[in-house]
């Protein structure tokens, strides 16, 4: 078979929506081993996420063997989206790192311009459940979940440590603050490479 017909017949299948954009680039890289040791510069490493949207937050954040869940019952109250309810996906993430103190808006505007969009609370569990020892090198935000339990006070989750750097955890900060230079934050490829 020749590549432009490969091509034709994905492209096909995409408009019709028998195969996604994810499901496609998890093909291309069936192979590929996602090591930690890839994560060294996230400016540059591009990886999968296997998300089970099918299990509650709660089993997320129970599989994610967290040593301590900060604003527990605030981050029970995140809502994921409809349209992915149910379902197990593949998505291409990435973790962006500006480098220097930046507030919310603006990297979210970067990540969008990067062609991604900011991952979600299920996104960022997922990442914290398959890369435990990440989130103890710098904090890892995930804008695509932003909560407002308190009037006027936007909470956005993200991945840590605590206890004199000895505990993984997981907790909101305020949206309206500046992150410092050595944050992070989670994204997903909304465009094709």
């Amino acid at each position: 078979m020749e590549i432009a017909e490969v091509l034709e017949k994905i492209e096909n299948s995409l408009n019709a929506g028998i195969i996604s954009i994810p499901e496609i680039m998890a093909f291309i890289n069936k192979d590929r081993v996602v090591r930690q040791s890839e994560l060294s510069d996230p400016r540059t490493s591009e990886f999968f996420l296997e998300v089970d949207y099918s299990k509650s937050l709660e089993q997320m954040l129970a599989a994610g063997g967290y040593d301590r869940v900060g604003n527990a019952e605030l981050l029970k109250k995140f809502v994921l989206p409809a349209e992915v309810l149910g379902m197990i996906m593949t998505v291409s993430a990435k973790i962006f790192h500006f480098e220097k103190r930046i507030p919310s808006t603006e990297a979210i505007l970067a990540i969008r311009q990067a062609g991604f969009r900011s991952a979600n609370l299920a996104e960022l569990l997922v990442l914290g459940m398959v890369f435990p020892d990440l989130q103890t090198q710098f904090p890892i935000a995930a804008f695509g979940s932003v909560q407002l339990p308190v009037i006027g006070q936007t909470y956005v989750p993200f991945l840590g440590i605590g206890g004199n750097k000895k505990q993984r955890i997981i907790d909101l900060r305020l949206f309206n603050r500046d992150w410092y230079e050595y944050c992070r934050f989670l994204a997903i490829r909304t465009t094709i490479i």
